[in-house]
């Protein structure tokens, strides 16, 4: 039996693997590349061989990635049969058809606005030619062994991931290999957890999660989480979800925490067409998954379901907080791109991405922390939250991946694994090789290979119930927390013997990312949580509007203003950093955000207040659990202390800054309190001084002024007043 690997190899799209047994050639999998533009390119190459010399193509679900070629092929000359699990036709039914009419609509729209660069843009292939493929279509159920040629013979079992996903076994000339596709969790939301009920000689295994584990955290928690805070700022949630698989398991997630009063009762939208379709497929295959009656009828009815362009049209002008689920999961197309368009400008809404991101896609964009994103030929600013919940992710992690590996029996006598980034696959295949001490390796583009029929073992074979015995050891020691590798064992990472630990890393990843950054100087800026925006009267304390506090909001802002528009040494732009949170913090923040400058966050763990506000810039945003840490990067790059009023917090920095000047442990830098009559009340200077509490130097330390201008002005006033300067980073005059 010979492989050849034609998709899938240093990529996560474009799943195709040639299996040649005998006279029968088979292609399992026959994917659409997606993401990076070299990639997208791919779909369009000449064919590898003539598709009506396939004898059959053998899907292992319904992703596109995994099937959404196969019109192109039929339209190219396929003629059949095309092999795939009742569940994954369900589906093909809808997304081919839906793949064609977005390919059409997307060119059409490409060529109204004139970005394309082919004159006339043309699709890959057609709605029309789409359902034509649909005739190619025959099931497999799972369990049943199906002759594809002669000597040639084909099994599925279940796969998790998505409806009708499988995993695949093909068997000739003495030997087997077996498909993961793409393998499922085992405790998804919506999918029962994938089967080990196969074996064979040789494995092929995905590994798009292969570097990484998923977040201990449960999703529809982070989710119910996201939205009150999104819903709090009058904002709209909108999440990419793909049709099939991420828009069921949010719907459930969603319907849990309306159920339970756990989110507030606002509109929730499905605009996809497909993952409409999709979600009914689930009522027809109660097989495939654990949801029960009402969570299956759930599915139907829980969201408000948007059908037409218009409809979806007048949903993209809707302000009132919602939540709006849309396709595709990566923003590589369809409606959901102009919902984006729309609100990732605001910052009050959220974008929360829900399963894998390849690379080259918005979505990988987005976490990346790219600030402005192409949309139909035009750049977007992105000043929206974006959240991603990789344990949303239909896929399964690394450690899920072994496991599941591990329970076959008997073991494969080799790995070989595709569908990944290049990162995750060798990550995976050290894991595999070294831990395991199964022979493994990450198959790379075109790469042939033939597989043999193993030699029969001239000694005797242990007895069966020592085989068993032996293989359940196995499967408990790769589930033993101690068999964690140490930098992945968050149990470990936790505990108390490793606090010095702790504070190295929390220390040295916001010292790096800085660096990265080019960050050498900031005004730390710091003020009361509580403080309120003048149109919002809002406080925990009572009389804060009367008192005139929410003025102090304004003034924050505008000194942010100033800062994020200020340079030193006539190049580099000083940075506002606050503690990330509300009132005060969120207002230098804005006004930085308001000066098209960045804004950092040092925000930390606590039981109330903890959140960061929008205007913070995501790359520049890290959470904290130790104050101390966090104090000595306020105080590492620090130009000037601008103080506000506030509480205990706002006080102890001030009076710890102090300390450290008046002591010598940090060089003289202005410290700058913005409220005459506020500070005058917690800082007596004058009577500390004249008791000899306080020397003479030690009170000039600090300038009072009523306003953010104010506190810029003698900022500047400080540096252009010095003949010398001490070594750090200093304001230019």
């Amino acid at each position: 039996m010979e492989l050849e690997f034609l998709g899938g190899a240093g990529t996560v799209t474009g799943s195709k693997t040639l299996v040649r047994a005998g006279n029968s050639s088979v292609l399992v999998d026959c994917g659409l590349f997606q993401g990076l533009r070299h990639l997208r390119r791919r779909n369009w190459d000449p064919m590898f061989l003539e598709p009506r010399n396939l004898d059959a193509i053998v899907l292992t679900h319904a992703h596109l990635d995994h099937s959404g070629a196969v019109p192109n092929f039929a339209r190219r000359g396929f003629r059949g049969p095309v092999y795939a699990s009742p569940g994954t036709i369900a589906l093909c039914e809808v997304l081919w058809p839906d793949s064609g009419r977005l390919q059409e609509e997307d060119a059409a729209y490409a060529d109204h606005r004139g970005y394309s660069k082919h004159r006339p843009p043309r699709p890959l292939y057609t709605e029309a030619e789409a359902e034509a493929a649909l005739e190619l279509l025959a099931p497999l159920p799972a369990g049943v062994e199906h002759e594809l040629g002669p000597g040639l013979t084909l099994e599925y079992t279940s796969a998790g991931h998505i409806l009708g996903a499988s995993v695949v076994r093909l068997a000739a000339d003495g030997t087997s290999v077996l498909f993961s596709g793409d393998l499922g969790r085992p405790d998804d939301l919506v999918m029962r957890p994938p089967s080990s009920a196969l074996s064979a000689d040789t494995l092929v295994l995905e590994s798009t999660y292969g570097d990484r584990r998923h977040a201990p955290v449960d999703p529809a928690e982070a989710i119910g989480e996201i939205v009150r805070n999104t819903v709090a700022r009058d904002g709209i949630v909108l999440i990419p979800a793909f049709a099939v698989g991420r828009s069921q398991s949010v719907l459930i997630a969603l319907w849990h925490l309306r159920q339970s009063g756990a989110i507030p009762d606002v509109p929730v939208y499905l605009d996809s067409p497909m993952a409409i379709r999709a979600t009914r497929a689930y009522l027809d295959h109660p097989d495939d998954h654990h949801l029960t009656a009402d969570e299956v009828q759930a599915l139907d009815d829980m969201a408000r379901h948007v059908v037409t362009v218009e409809e979806s049209k007048a949903l993209n002008r809707r302000n009132e907080p919602c939540v709006i689920v849309s396709a595709a999961g990566m923003l590589s197309g369809g409606r959901v791109l102009h919902h984006f368009h729309r609100l990732a400008p605001n910052p009050r809404n959220t974008v929360i991405l829900v399963g894998y991101q390849a690379a080259g896609t918005r979505g990988a964009l987005l976490l990346a922390g790219e600030r402005r994103v192409k949309v139909h030929g035009e750049y977007v600013p992105v000043r929206c939250r974006v959240e991603h919940l990789d344990m949303m992710s239909a896929h399964a992690d690394q450690q899920e991946l072994i496991d599941w590996m591990c329970s076959l029996d008997p073991l494969p006598q080799g790995v070989l694994l595709n569908h990944g980034e290049p990162e995750a696959s060798e990550a995976l295949r050290r894991r595999i090789d070294d831990e395991v001490g199964l022979p493994c390796d990450v198959v790379t583009d075109g790469m042939k290979l033939t597989l043999v029929a193993a030699p029969t073992p001239a000694k005797s074979q242990p007895a069966p119930e020592k085989v068993d015995e032996l293989g359940a050891r196995l499967a408990a020691i790769q589930a033993s927390p101690s068999y964690r590798r140490a930098d992945l064992d968050p149990d470990l990472l936790a505990s108390d013997d490793l606090r010095s630990t702790r504070l190295m890393l929390e220390y040295l990843k916001v010292d790096l990312a800085l660096r990265r950054a080019g960050v050498d100087a900031v005004v730390a800026v710091f003020g009361g949580a509580r403080v309120p925006a003048p149109h919002d009267g809002g406080s925990e304390h009572p009389n804060a509007t009367a008192t005139g506090w929410g003025q102090f909001y304004e003034e924050a802002r505008t000194l942010g203003r100033l800062v994020g528009g200020g340079h030193y040494d006539g190049v580099h732009r000083a940075l506002v950093m606050t503690g990330g949170g509300p009132g005060i913090m969120e207002a230098a923040s804005r006004g930085a955000y308001e000066a098209d400058a960045r804004a950092i966050g040092l925000n930390i763990t606590l039981s109330h207040e903890q959140l960061p506000n929008s205007y913070l810039t995501p790359e520049l945003t890290f959470q904290f659990r130790y104050f101390g840490l966090r104090k000595m990067h306020f105080l590492a790059r620090a130009v000037a202390l601008v103080l506000f009023p506030g509480g205990y917090g706002t006080q102890d920095e001030f009076y710890e800054s102090l300390t450290l000047m008046q002591t010598g442990k940090m060089h003289h830098i202005p410290v700058v309190l913005v409220g005459r009559d506020y500070w005058s009340h917690v800082y007596p200077v004058e009577y500390l001084r004249e008791n000899g509490f306080i020397s003479e130097s030690d009170a000039q330390l600090t300038v009072m002024v009523d306003t953010g201008s104010e506190a810029w002005r003698a900022i500047r006033d400080f540096y252009a007043a010095r003949e010398t300067r001490e070594p750090g980073p200093l304001l230019d005059p």
